[in-house]
């Protein structure tokens, strides 16, 4: 045989333009190109840190391992399925292992493991490059057309494979594992041409050109209706640029769900995320955990580089493992109204019908509604949050907050409700780039400082401990957190075995502090007193187990303490903003309240606070 494979001229260039593309991507898309590339780094070395574990995996460890897959590339095939014949999952990790590190060739390896988990030959390569993405490539539908492999050349890969590897087949070129490891020579020579470092990294750079499309497509039209100034909830807003994701939730069993406890999750997602090398100070996942269970909205405040932006996806996937469910929206300086959250109308469009300019937090705002009622949770991050004027694009959304309904009223009259399962956050940096916020936002958030790191803690466990399904750890986010004032005062009433009265003390150490603060004009009302309930409230499990003092939770004093510590840092001290005059009389007072009440972190805070106000004799929110 004299054909020798090769790429076409026209291919070369359309791989050239497409690296192109990766490599001098600007603005959101850029953004967006080097957040993937962090992800899959990240994505690989979980997966291999569970393939190098040792022991039997469970079913819940085998669903995770396959979303994990799932995620470098969707797969009808990788799913739970795969594990309903008699044997599972103790029997998929065997062929799996087999698949992966077997001592017979690799075709031989590829034929047993399709004709035993009747799984495609693509699925099976799936599974080989999250092993060694160097070695096997990550062939999709979407891939293989931008690629636009000729007939002629898909012939001469056939050949070729058949001879090297299956003579016995004589031409029978029908054979799954044969296609799959011609088309793998195919996407060799794609690797050669573009010099990337791995098949992982050409399997986006096949993918993004559509990838980057839908990006600049994700303003579309839809019809203005006809009537105006009327709320039609039932007619559809707009078009989606992408169709319609369903959460992957499964119902969950009212019995499943009351066998695990907010600890068990609390303690599997702290795990989950220090394995993947992210460190954070004691006590911040599970104060950003509760602080979104008691209000979905939280500031992450601080210094750059302290993990902000990243504790907000590494929790939302440690919670759903389910990119889907979480969307990072960086913040533009120029957003001076609501439009880029919110839409608007454009008249010029439609005939002069006037259609419906959408936008990705309507798209995604729209997913969260049609998975409220499967217990599937969403989070939105505002990145950079302040680099724009807060209330000038937030406003409608700070107002529904407050509202019984969340309603959102469009700007063509009609309305969306934002729904309880979907939960904000909002990332600062503070530099002269950025504004401050006003009172109005940090009364309706939790604000988390990541003022201070300790360089030198980078422990992370020796294994991932995945016993609890995503299902039931969002089922427990959003169901085991209390959902009102009322529910809050009873679940403070009945701690300690009712020995301590929790809501009493937390509303009188709550008014001394007002009373602190209201000398210095910089007190707060009702609205702060009821969150500041549903935080301390939230910080107890279903049974009274404190989340807050993981090593005696059952020193409820001591738990209620630490919550309260921790809103007074949250809820009160970011107010403390101003000149010395100001607020001066204010901050020593608090500083003489926390010597005689047990509220450390607020001293420390405080001390600080104190610091700056001496050096610079004014202070800003941070």
């Amino acid at each position: 045989m004299t054909d020798s494979l090769t790429l076409s001229s026209e291919q070369k260039d359309h791989l050239q333009s497409l690296k192109a593309l990766w490599e001098e991507n600007e603005g959101e898309e850029r953004f967006a190109a080097l957040r993937l590339r962090e992800q899959d780094v990240e994505t690989l070395r979980l997966i291999k840190a569970m393939l190098e574990g040792r022991g039997v995996w469970s079913y819940d460890v085998t669903r995770r391992f396959l979303s994990l897959v799932r995620a470098l590339a969707p797969n009808p095939n990788l799913d739970v399925r795969l594990l309903r014949s008699p044997g599972e999952p103790t029997q998929f990790q065997a062929q799996l292992r087999e698949l992966l590190y077997g001592a017979s060739p690799l075709p031989a390896r590829l034929k047993e493991f399709i004709s035993r988990r009747h799984a495609g030959g693509r699925t099976a390569l799936q599974l080989l490059c999250v092993s060694d993405p160097h070695e096997f490539p990550l062939i999709t539908s979407g891939g293989w057309k931008s690629l636009k492999p000729t007939g002629e050349q898909e012939r001469i890969a056939l050949e070729i494979v058949s001879r090297r590897h299956f003579p016995d087949l004589e031409g029978q070129f029908s054979d799954d594992a044969l296609q799959t490891l011609a088309q793998a020579e195919i996407y060799r020579l794609a690797l050669e041409e573009t010099e990337v470092e791995d098949y992982l990294a050409l399997h986006r750079l096949l993918t993004w050109e559509g990838s980057a499309k839908r990006s600049r497509r994700q303003t579309v039209y839809a019809p203005l209706p006809q009537t105006t100034g009327t709320v039609q909830e039932s007619t559809p807003l707009y078009r989606s640029s992408e169709t319609s994701v369903r959460a992957e939730v499964v119902p969950v069993q009212s019995g499943d769900f009351a066998k695990i406890s907010t600890q068990q999750v609390l303690s599997e997602i702290e795990a989950e995320i220090a394995l993947r090398g992210f460190t954070y100070a004691p006590l911040t996942i599970r104060s950003y955990f509760i602080a979104l269970q008691s209000k979905p909205f939280a500031l992450l405040s601080g210094l750059s580089g302290t993990g902000k932006t990243r504790l907000t996806s590494l929790l939302a996937e440690a919670l759903t493992g389910n990119t889907e469910q979480y969307l990072n929206l960086p913040v533009r300086p120029d957003w001076n109204d609501s439009t880029p959250i919110l839409g608007y109308v454009n008249y010029l469009a439609g005939g002069g019908t006037g259609r419906y300019v959408a936008t990705p937090f309507l798209n995604f705002l729209a997913r969260a509604l049609e998975n409220d009622a499967n217990r599937a949770a969403y989070f939105l991050c505002l990145d950079e949050m302040n680099l724009a004027r807060v209330e000038y694009y937030f406003a409608e959304i700070l107002s529904a907050m407050e509202t019984e309904k969340g309603e959102l009223l469009l700007s063509n009259g009609q309305a969306m409700s934002l729904p309880p399962n979907l939960f904000f956050s909002g990332t600062l940096n503070l530099d002269e780039s950025t504004h401050s916020l006003s009172r109005k936002t940090l009364d309706r958030a939790n604000l988390l400082s990541f003022a201070s790191v300790d360089l030198r803690d980078n422990a992370t466990p020796s294994q991932l401990p995945s016993v609890i399904s995503h299902e039931l750890r969002q089922a427990v986010f959003l169901g085991a957190k209390v959902k009102s004032v009322a529910q809050a005062r009873a679940r403070l009433g009945g701690i300690g075995g009712k020995r301590l009265d929790g809501e009493k003390i937390v509303i009188e150490r709550l008014s001394e502090v007002n009373a602190i603060l209201e000398r210095g004009e910089t007190g707060f009302g009702y609205r702060v007193r009821d969150e500041v309930l549903k935080f301390c409230a939230n910080s107890f499990d279903r049974d009274g187990s404190g989340l807050l003092v993981p090593n005696a939770p059952t020193d409820a004093k001591a738990n209620l303490f630490a919550a309260f510590d921790l809103q007074l840092m949250q809820k009160v001290l970011p107010r403390l903003s101003g000149t010395r005059e100001q607020i001066e009389a204010s901050l020593l007072d608090m500083l003489l309240w926390t010597s005689s009440n047990d509220a450390p972190r607020t001293a420390e805070r405080l001390q600080r606070l104190k610091f700056r106000l001496d050096r610079d004799g004014f202070l800003i929110m941070d």
